[in-house]
């Protein structure tokens, strides 16, 4: 496991090969770390224990009894949540294989992988770059992959964000999202999508503190907040993270993301030793909705053959 760096005025940031993960990310003129690490390296290859930082794939979020079917064909998926349904591709995706680092300037670094054919249960062999890009104040993530057979392919970066406080509470939020997917007891997307009205905790169209979404949901069966949001379609896709006088802003080409605001207990340090309390970050996963496959009417993650694959996540850092 090897730490690469690319850095600039605004940005050091640390990359492991193992899982094209953000191990450091020191930034904002104090130059404090605004994600959660791993003060043990052994961590990152535990599927149970955050995926902090790491690429998530082949196709991010749960799918339901880790089946979908594609050309007719069903495909089996391991099941790794309540070992009823597939989180996060099972315990072997992307967040535990090594990457090849195939380029590395001062401020950019690439990385590859194969997954061969069924490896992790998908089709096709899949070629995947991850590529982090630094320029001025922003950092961008490019995710480019291209398969030899028709698949599904959903990938994202799980980093938690804390702009520098305990928790995550007094953070504030702004997003132009205007949905959620509904899931069942078992986190399951049912298939329907709930309108977010004026008085919805899980409103967020203008800046409030992430304490009133997160306290009214604590005796769901989230816990917090852990939903997957769609963006609203007349609007920029962007998100913004405030905490005091520091802004996180997130651009991305993915139609949501999956909010996720740590609402269990982590047991493992950080990289400085420090413990990870509730609420103690914040993960913001852009992405396609959670179990897309199984529902048409969702926007669709399926990969054709010989079919360049790119999304992009950015990040812009204010002070």
């Amino acid at each position: 496991m090897k730490v690469f760096e690319i850095k600039n005025e605004f940005h050091q940031l640390k990359i492991l090969n193992h899982g094209a993960t953000i191990y450091e990310w020191l930034s904002f003129n104090d130059k404090i770390s605004i994600v959660l690490n791993n003060y043990d390296m052994k961590t990152y290859q535990d599927s149970t224990k955050g995926y902090f930082g790491s690429t998530i794939g082949p196709v991010a979020n749960r799918i339901s009894h880790g089946q979908f079917t594609l050309n007719q064909k069903v495909y089996q998926l391991p099941k790794n949540q309540m070992g009823k349904h597939t989180l996060h591709s099972g315990p072997s995706s992307f967040n535990t294989k090594y990457f090849e680092v195939v380029e590395h300037s001062e401020y950019k670094i690439k990385l590859k992988y194969v997954t061969k054919h069924l490896e992790i249960g998908f089709p096709g062999d899949i070629e995947v770059y991850v590529t982090y890009v630094l320029d001025g104040p922003s950092m961008t993530i490019h995710y480019e992959a291209l398969s030899n057979m028709d698949t599904i392919l959903n990938i994202t970066n799980h980093a938690h964000f804390n702009l520098g406080d305990q928790d995550i509470l007094e953070h504030e939020l702004m997003s132009p999202a205007n949905c959620y997917v509904e899931v069942d007891n078992e986190l399951i997307p049912t298939g329907n999508l709930v309108k977010i009205n004026a008085n919805d905790p899980l409103n967020f169209v203008h800046k409030k503190p992430l304490k009133a979404g997160i306290l009214p949901m604590v005796n769901t069966q989230t816990k917090g907040i852990d939903h997957a949001f769609l963006f609203d379609k007349q609007l920029p896709k962007t998100l913004t993270l405030f905490y005091k006088n520091k802004a996180l802003t997130i651009e991305t080409s993915y139609p949501g993301y999956q909010m996720y605001t740590v609402n269990r207990k982590f047991e493992q340090l950080t990289k400085d030793g420090k413990n990870i309390p509730l609420y103690g970050a914040v993960a913001f996963e852009c992405q396609i909705e959670p179990d897309a496959i199984n529902h048409p009417h969702f926007n669709s993650p399926i990969l054709k053959a010989n079919t360049p694959y790119h999304h992009y996540i950015k990040y812009t850092i204010y002070e």
